[in-house]
């Protein structure tokens, strides 16, 4: 992911590379969405790893509670990695502007 988009090419106020998990984990699928909701979480768990494009500006704040009805428990829950892109995908030649 830091060679397709580099995080360095964020823009300051963008939360971007890996947000929840471990480093080194081997990922069997990836599941790429927009933002997370509870239909991605579920979706996602049938791989080790959700690429989110977008977060809500909550998660750009910096996310005080995570609750059991949140879909940040269910990821965190499961063990699924969690990998923010947006800014920095924006940024590349070809990117998703």
């Amino acid at each position: 992911m830091k060679k397709l988009a580099p995080p360095k090419l964020a823009q300051s106020w963008d939360n971007t590379g890996l947000l929840i998990g471990r480093r080194n984990v081997t990922v069997k699928k990836i599941l790429l969405t927009i933002d997370i909701t509870k239909e991605g979480c579920k979706r996602g768990q049938t791989g080790r790893l959700v690429i989110f494009y977008k977060l809500s500006p909550g998660y750009l704040d910096g996310l005080k509670t995570v609750l059991k009805d949140s879909p940040v428990f269910e990821l965190v829950n499961s063990g699924i990695s969690v990998y923010s892109i947006h800014t920095a995908l924006d940024a590349v030649v070809g990117g998703a502007k």
